[in-house]
């Protein structure tokens, strides 16, 4: 039934809210901004939008598809919406939508597991704070960039959730000629600039520690946690 689905939706929506947005204020002051005019907090700001008008979209179609009185009253006003309505019964959960809602809960928690470590010095740009120190306990003492092998995690995730059977993407669009593909394209090329952002920013930060604390990150780099974002497979 499409009724269970409305709280996965929901959750899916507030976790990637949590996971794209900064536990801690953009600070002013005491910093090195290593990264300049680089549209990542607006990139991040798109993302949850974009998802939170999905979700918002497909729990209304539920709601109305099971609600006979919303399902009136949208119809009054808009009775062309029949059809597209009645569809929404095929809005269901599936089992690759729950493997994709399990990735995002994963992703997620290792998030905040990230935001936890790192205190008043997570921040969404790459700088520099006073009083800082470096953190190689937690997530960090398996890889040096944990926070960005969960948005991976999340982007396979949610891009499951999106795409597979009982989707809104499978239920209205994907027989489109333009809106479906359209939409794949826009979640592949989200993909594709998500990368390019990690593998611009890695590197950045990487110097900017090493600079800080030359010693100590040797120690952290060559003898514990040799790989940026996946264990014994990406250095």
């Amino acid at each position: 039934m499409s009724l269970f689905k409305v709280p996965f939706i929901a959750a899916i929506s507030l976790w990637v809210h949590k996971a794209l947005t900064s536990p801690n204020p953009r600070s002013e002051f005491n910093k090195k901004i290593v990264e300049e005019h680089f549209p990542t907090l607006g990139f991040l700001a798109l993302r949850r939008n974009v998802l939170r008008f999905v979700a918002m979209i497909e729990i209304a179609l539920i709601s109305i598809h099971y609600s006979a009185l919303f399902r009136r009253v949208v119809l009054s006003w808009f009775p062309g919406l029949d059809g597209v309505i009645s569809q929404a019964s095929h809005l269901q959960l599936s089992t690759p939508f729950l493997v994709g809602w399990a990735l995002v809960w994963v992703a997620v928690d290792l998030r905040e597991r990230c935001y936890r470590e790192l205190g008043p010095f997570f921040t969404i740009n790459v700088q520099q704070q006073s009083g800082q120190k470096l953190v190689t306990s937690g997530p960090y003492s398996i890889v040096r960039h944990p926070s960005y092998t969960a948005v991976g995690i999340l982007y396979v995730g949610v891009s499951l959730c999106q795409f597979c059977d009982g989707s809104l993407w499978t239920t209205y669009l994907r027989g489109s000629a333009w809106s479906g593909p359209v939409v794949l394209v826009w979640v592949m090329l989200y993909g594709v600039i998500s990368t390019v952002i990690f593998l611009r920013r890695m590197p950045m930060e990487d110097a900017m520690l090493k600079e800080a604390w030359p010693q100590a990150w040797e120690e952290w780099v060559i003898r514990s946690t040799p790989y940026r974002m996946i264990p014994s497979v990406y250095w």
